[in-house]
């Protein structure tokens, strides 16, 4: 088989895979939306968007910084250190999602004073650590250089 051959299966695979996954996210919002009705969905969107916005923060823009600081002791060939990078970033933006996600279980109301949506916030607050880590980890595949895992982990996780 030759290269573009391979190339044009594995873009159409690819593109396959990215409307699968947009199609069941689309049909996943629609049932969430008739569920939920008009006012609770739109609690919910903020909701997941305030998570979302906080999960950035918590992860203290590690998993961009990972992949430049990482790729220089990859080509030094620097081992030791890179497995402390990579070791020290997941332990950093576990404990500072892990405080994040406490703060929003106990003091909701001193950071959302007027907002209906405080228990879907609450609930949805065990997320924060969830999407750090999996930022920084889908972010480490970067570093290995296995394009199909990461294009088949971004279909399902997102952006």
């Amino acid at each position: 088989m030759s290269i573009l051959n391979k190339f044009c299966s594995e873009g159409a695979k690819g593109v396959i895979g990215f409307s699968i996954a947009k199609f069941i996210l689309l049909l996943n919002q629609v049932i969430i939306a008739r569920y939920l009705g008009i006012n609770n969905y739109g609690i919910f969107t903020i909701t997941i968007s305030i998570i979302s916005l906080l999960a950035n923060f918590a992860s203290l823009g590690l998993p961009i910084g990972i992949i430049r600081y990482a790729t220089a002791y990859q080509i030094r060939n620097s081992l030791v250190q890179l497995k402390g990078i990579l070791f020290s970033g997941a332990i950093l933006i576990i404990f500072t999602s892990t405080i994040i996600m406490f703060l929003i279980w106990i003091l909701p109301k001193s950071f959302f004073p007027s907002f209906e949506g405080i228990s879907f916030i609450k609930r949805y607050a065990f997320l924060i650590p969830l999407l750090g880590t999996s930022t920084f980890f889908v972010n480490t595949l970067k570093l290995s250089g296995t394009a199909n895992k990461l294009v088949f982990l971004r279909n399902i996780l997102g952006p």
